[in-house]
């Protein structure tokens, strides 16, 4: 978890969490968040988020679903992701987990907004693209996730739009290229 660097310690996780969740709330409020309220925070909205994607899709592809299905739904999103453990036992490691959830679940919402907006595709892969970069300059384990983004391409017509293409790889490379100048600064190496 620690990398020791010309007399340095470093955390090996991304700086992410640092840019887009501590840096605003102590530019806002002139304090800084706890540990345990930002792992809370972003696991909330990870819930949040994958509970509207479940609803959409719902009303989507099961109009007629009984409401009990939402109940067990909001259950299985709720205690079934890793979400529940992160909370429980929430200090600076589970920072980088969580704002991980959060992106790759904020990612599978756009992607399927590109699913139920034909017309405009590429800007929901774009955003998704983002969201996987964001999650990858969190914790780079998360890399693999970005497999995720091909699936809008087992459409021809996406799949024949240059603007699709660019929307996917481009967002996610500009992440790769910030999370690799900030290891230069550190490392002395991308």
């Amino acid at each position: 978890d620690f990398s020791y660097y010309r007399g340095r310690l470093y955390l090996y996780f991304g700086a992410a969490p640092a840019l887009l969740v501590f840096l605003p709330w102590h530019l806002l409020t002139g304090g800084w968040l706890h540990h345990w309220a930002a792992v809370v925070l972003l696991c909330s909205a990870g819930v949040l988020v994958n509970l509207s994607l479940v609803n959409a899709v719902g009303r989507r592809a099961f109009p007629h679903a009984p409401p009990w299905t939402s109940a067990a739904c909001v259950l299985i999103l709720g205690f079934g992701s890793y979400a529940p453990l992160l909370v429980a036992r929430a200090d600076m490691w589970e920072i980088p987990i969580a704002m991980s959830y959060l992106s790759v679940s904020v990612a599978l919402r756009c992607l399927w907004e590109s699913f139920v907006d034909p017309a405009r595709p590429e800007r929901w892969i774009a955003l998704a693209s983002a969201a996987v970069g964001v999650a990858f300059a969190s914790r780079p384990t998360v890399l693999p996730s970005a497999a995720v983004l091909l699936v809008p391409f087992l459409s021809a017509e996406v799949r024949a739009s240059a603007r699709a293409w660019v929307g996917a790889v481009l967002p996610l490379a500009l992440c790769g290229a910030a999370v690799a100048a900030y290891n230069a600064l550190r490392f002395g190496s991308p």
